[in-house]
């Protein structure tokens, strides 16, 4: 098999696009050094060495090939109007079951966890992803500064800085998040609760999907949720269509769906850009 077959079945296992990004490179390179380190004689007996979706090669490809990039309170505007959605939404429920899909490495989790406690509202979050490294990185809780610099200092107690100039998640914020791998072209995770998700939030990784993938990712999210439940999406995302059962709505100006009747969703007005920094954190302590 030649590389572009490997590609070909990666791509439909994973559902993203490798030319996106110059993902492609990437995977040669490191077909080429697999090649090297398991003394096969060429990338097509790789290639051809590489026979399922579960051959644990595929996860080491996957972990290389997928992007990752991401950071604390990524699209202020959104989470603000997050906060408030999580404030008002499904009142009569004492706790809130949220999806994170495509977490990469916990970044974002994290901060829904943090508005949530500034809401008021006690959650569980599931946390998903097909890349295991990002995964990994995301359960140990710990960032350096450049991840962190959007953090708004009323957040900044969720950060506990360390000795050599990182930050870690704050123990009850990590307590309100699990991690999970999850490949969007799989089923969805089964909620904690009996109905679903009340909040799905996948942004900045349709992008990567061609257009019938993204509508496969986008019937598996949706799915998820509950009654009323919101699907947020990222600002770069376009809604092609609408899943049966859904409306399109807008949180924070981004494109979101919600299940069934409509409930008012609140819209906060972005708060001043002032950001933690790890020099003079709101909780100092050394892990």
């Amino acid at each position: 098999m030649s590389i572009d077959g490997l590609r070909g079945r990666l791509e439909r296992w994973a559902g993203i696009s490798l030319e996106r990004g110059r993902r492609s490179d990437v995977l040669l390179a490191v077909v080429k050094e697999r090649v090297h380190a398991l003394g096969l004689p060429s990338v097509a007996a790789y290639c051809d060495a590489v026979g399922s979706a579960q051959d644990p090669e595929v996860e080491r490809l996957l972990n290389a090939v997928t992007v990752t990039y991401t950071w604390f309170f990524r699209d202020a505007p959104q989470l603000e109007a997050l906060e408030a959605l999580l404030a008002s939404h499904s009142p009569q429920k004492p706790v809130l079951d949220v999806w994170v899909a495509a977490c990469a490495t916990g970044e974002e989790a994290y901060s829904v966890a943090m508005l949530a406690k500034a809401a008021g509202r006690a959650v569980r979050i599931l946390a998903t992803d097909v890349n295991t490294e990002a995964l990994a990185q995301a359960r140990s809780g710990r960032y350096g500064g450049w991840t962190v610099r959007e953090v708004p200092q009323r957040h900044a107690a969720g950060l506990i800085a360390a000795s050599d100039g990182h930050c870690v998640v704050a123990p009850e914020l990590k307590r309100a998040v699990r991690f999970e791998r999850h490949n969007l072209m799989d089923p969805p995770p089964a909620a904690p609760g009996p109905e679903g998700f009340d909040v799905v939030i996948c942004r900045n990784a349709l992008i990567y999907f061609p257009a019938e993938a993204s509508r496969l990712a986008l019937a598996s999210l949706s799915g998820a949720a509950a009654r009323d439940g919101v699907v947020l999406l990222g600002g770069s995302e376009v809604l092609a269509q609408v899943p049966e059962g859904f409306e399109a709505i807008a949180v924070g100006g981004r494109a979101a769906l919600q299940r069934g009747t409509k409930v008012p969703v609140p819209s906060t007005p972005p708060r001043p850009a002032v950001v933690a920094t790890l020099s003079r954190p709101a909780v100092v302590a050394t892990p």
